[in-house]
């Protein structure tokens, strides 16, 4: 077994360092076109030319316009220079890749090549571990198989209609397979909500894909394969001009790059082939973009506007005020423009700007909240944002409002039926202090005969002319902290607010034991 090993890694190493003819001659057509790939051995181009078209469909995807729907897309203002969904957000969304094998599945890949990135994309989770069957697609529908390859938008509605397991479930066999096989108590039930074409013609214009890539995420394509694509390893792929047709494959749209003037692809043939199982195609090159279509899983992906603050705290005192003023940060997360609208639900929450564009740069919107018609308690209410990108799934922002009406005692002291009651208090003897705390029944709230003064605003100034040095004023003798419970106390401050007015004017109320 050993030596076999050695054997085949020797022979690759002969392969790379004397190319065959068919290589040399791809490398060196590329060169004098200035085209911008690279050419080399891999494991399907080492393949025989029978071997390697069971990879691939003989026929284009079929596609139903007549009992088919197609996307409306809204061409927007401006484009990122690029997207790629493997780093997008700073996440990678993609799952990982598959190998279909001698067997013309790519239709089924292609498929659920996006489904499973949307599904991510849906539940906000990059890290989700997703893994459908792609064996249901071709054991179980009538409109696929390995043979003659098969349809994504044919697969998508077999989805929308019976659902799809898992691998787990049915797990990829490369070959027909009798949907009998298939676990009788799945525990992955997945389906979509609609699926379609997108733009009128069989091979989607560049604007088309990029809106659907940025509203609905992957999506699903074909392509036709040249003799010359099975050595790709790298770089921007072109069809050279002596490459023959071979048949159709399809893959999936990940994005793009300006820069490049490229598609960025995920395929099926293994993460050894080319770019760790992707490649970049070039724009218009090889019928990239037939049978484009959109797959819409619960509901639209959400508008991936990134909102600082996530959400907004207000509390609002109904003695100081009535109305709160509020403003939150809107932008995307990308380079292009989202066209928004703003709105809300409840009448105590209005919005003054209610419309504008979303760039890089922050777009803010301000609102305020109406107390005035509401009573004591808490509230949430939401800014809902629609964008041009998915205008029937808005961003929801919430407002959380706590509104309260605290009871003033006569220093200004804040009053709420919840605080605990503490009390410190400090006797004449240095050294003697007392520390009670107390949150249900009424409390002993001790103040020695030899009570210092506790000032308001206006003893303070009082103090400040010197008019309070005949009273104790030791370090020993500063009150630190009191925080009442008026529901505990508000007997006592009663009974004793007549009598308990000192001589320097302090219009606090002091308790006795």
């Amino acid at each position: 077994m050993r030596v076999v090993y050695l054997l085949s890694i020797f022979l690759m190493i002969i392969n790379d360092l004397y190319p065959d003819d068919e290589i040399t001659r791809i490398r060196e057509a590329i060169k004098n076109e200035g085209l911008n790939w690279e050419a080399g051995e891999t494991r399907i181009f080492r393949m025989s030319p029978e071997e390697r078209r069971r990879y691939i469909m003989k026929t284009p995807p079929k596609i139903d316009y007549q009992n088919t729907n197609i996307s409306n897309l809204k061409i927007l203002a401006q484009y990122p220079s690029k997207i790629d969904y493997r780093n997008y957000l700073g996440y990678d969304w993609m799952t990982p890749i598959r190998d279909q094998k001698s067997c013309g599945s790519c239709w089924a890949f292609s498929t659920l090549g996006s489904l499973e990135a949307i599904i991510k994309l849906y539940n906000s989770d990059p890290n989700m571990d997703i893994d459908l069957s792609e064996q249901e697609l071709i054991s179980c529908t009538a409109t696929g198989s390995c043979a003659y390859g098969g349809s994504q938008l044919f697969a998508a509605n077999y989805i929308k209609a019976s659902g799809i397991t898992d691998e787990s479930c049915f797990p990829y066999i490369a070959q027909e397979g009798d949907c009998k096989n298939r676990c009788q108590n799945p525990k992955i039930r997945e389906y979509l909500k609609d699926a379609g074409t997108i733009g009128f013609f069989s091979i989607a214009g560049e604007e088309d894909i990029k809106s659907a890539l940025i509203k609905y995420g992957p999506i699903p394509t074909s392509m036709k394969v040249y003799s010359d694509f099975y050595s790709y390893k790298g770089g921007v792929y072109q069809k050279t001009s002596n490459a023959t047709e071979e048949g159709w494959h399809a893959i999936v749209f990940v994005g793009w790059d300006d820069s490049k003037n490229a598609w960025l692809c995920k395929n099926s043939w293994g993460d050894d082939f080319g770019e760790k199982g992707y490649f970049w195609i070039k724009k218009g090159d090889s019928f990239i973009g037939w049978g484009s279509e959109y797959i819409v899983y619960k509901d639209d992906l959400k508008p991936r506007l990134c909102s600082n603050p996530s959400e907004i705290s207000i509390t609002i005192n109904l003695n100081e005020r009535t109305r709160q003023d509020f403003e939150l940060e809107v932008f995307n997360c990308g380079s292009w423009v989202f066209e928004w609208s703003g709105f809300t639900n409840d009448t105590f929450l209005q919005l003054i700007d209610t419309s504008g564009v979303a760039i890089k740069v922050p777009n803010k919107i301000k609102g305020y909240v109406d107390a005035s018609m509401l009573s004591t308690g808490s509230y949430t209410s939401y800014v809902n944002i629609k964008s041009d990108v998915a205008e029937n799934s808005p961003l929801m922002i919430p407002i959380r409002i706590s509104v309260i009406k605290k009871e003033i005692l006569d220093a200004g002291t804040d009053i709420e039926s919840s605080d605990i009651v503490t009390d410190t208090y400090i006797g004449q003897d240095k050294g003697i202090e007392e520390d009670t705390t107390s949150s249900d029944s009424n409390p002993d709230i001790l103040i020695l005969d030899d009570y210092l003064d506790i000032s308001s605003p206006e003893s303070d100034a009082n103090y400040a002319d010197g008019n309070f040095l005949d009273q104790p004023n030791t370090d020993a003798e500063l009150i630190r902290d009191i925080v009442v419970d008026s529901s505990a106390v508000s007997d006592v401050i009663s009974d004793s607010n007549d009598n308990n007015s000192d001589s320097s004017g302090c219009s606090c109320s002091l308790i006795q034991n």
